[in-house]
């Protein structure tokens, strides 16, 4: 297993756009712009800002999914523990180009 420090290196060589989640970085899509976690602890990625709709983020949101090394899908979506009320959870990703100069 690799320490949150190799972790987040090779997702900064890799992905253009990622988001933390739990102090670990996850990459993702290049369209997205927002994450949120819905009411079971599930985490979604959507290009525009979602709302709330009948108790929960409006539909127009992607599984957050992990792959292994070999391009697998490990996990369909990312589900963690919620830690703060679902309304909270909306953040914004992260651009490559955001990112301080690391030596």
């Amino acid at each position: 297993m690799k320490s949150n420090l190799s972790a987040r290196k090779e997702v900064q060589k890799v992905a253009n756009v990622y988001a933390i989640i739990e102090g670990i970085p996850i990459a993702l899509p290049s369209d997205a712009k927002y994450i949120c976690q819905d009411k079971r602890g599930c985490w979604f990625y959507c290009a525009r800002r979602p709302r709330i709709k009948d108790g929960d983020w409006t539909p127009n949101k992607n599984p957050i999914q992990l792959h292994n090394e070999k391009g697998n899908i490990t996990a369909r979506v990312l589900i963690t523990n919620t830690m703060a009320s679902w309304t909270n959870t909306l953040q914004t990703t992260i651009k490559r180009t955001q990112l301080p100069l690391q030596c």
